[in-house]
């Protein structure tokens, strides 16, 4: 899929390239900021259905759903590469629902660059 935009975020942390991986492999850590009401989700949550592989595995797909301002919004995406301790990456796919963003893909490579400093592209 080709995207209207891109953005690259990189961040370095004291953490292992283990540790991070851990916490960017966990679906609901990822987005636990959207799990609880907060002024950013208007009051609203958004809930997580994970299949088998809890989005741990290639091929395997998260679904995000919740209402905002009355408005049902949703999405679904799945784990594209997933190369523990170094990248992972997730695409949406299908029809999706969102306020503020479209189709998007998430890539987090190069987590042990360097070590106990990894470089953390978002």
């Amino acid at each position: 899929m080709i995207y209207a935009h891109s953005e690259v975020l990189s961040l370095r942390s004291r953490a292992s390239p283990e540790a991070v991986f851990e916490r960017l492999d966990d679906p609901t850590a990822l987005g636990s900021h959207m799990q609880k009401p907060s002024a950013m989700m208007l009051g609203r949550t958004i809930r997580y259905e994970l299949d088998g592989g809890r989005g741990r595995n290639v091929g395997s797909v998260i679904r995000m759903a919740g209402n905002v301002l009355g408005l049902r919004l949703f999405l679904e995406e799945a784990v594209i590469e997933r190369l523990p301790a170094f990248s992972k990456t997730l695409e949406t796919r299908g029809e999706i629902r969102l306020l503020v963003i479209g189709h998007y893909r998430i890539d987090h490579s190069e987590l042990s660059e360097l070590t106990n400093q990894p470089h953390i592209p978002i």
